[in-house]
């Protein structure tokens, strides 16, 4: 059976860089990436080391995942508390500019 350590740490290389850089739709691809190399069959001694830095890069990209979540989700409920403010904003500043949308 191929050792599939290279990959795996190449993988959790990958995640540490997307949770960083906040590459979110590019965890799709490793999430992709893990489930095909688990689908190899069992993960063998040797691997295991691989396999828990794959682990933990994930953990730390699911992580930072919801934090961006939780941030995202009290910046739309800003958003939606202050809503007939920003309305009211928009329309005194309306600067005769036609619709871009």
């Amino acid at each position: 059976m191929e050792d599939r350590s290279p990959r795996l740490l190449a993988i959790a290389a990958h995640l540490a860089r997307c949770a960083e850089s906040g590459a979110w739709s590019d965890l799709r691809e490793a999430d992709a990436q893990l489930m095909q190399l688990s689908a190899a069959g069992a993960w063998q001694r040797h691997e295991r080391p691989a396999l828990l830095a794959a682990w933990r890069a994930h953990d730390h990209a699911l992580q930072r995942c919801r934090d961006e979540a939780a941030r995202l989700g009290t910046r739309l409920q800003d958003l939606a508390t202050y809503k007939d403010g920003w309305m009211a904003y928009a329309l005194e500043h309306d600067d005769g500019r036609e619709d871009l949308g």
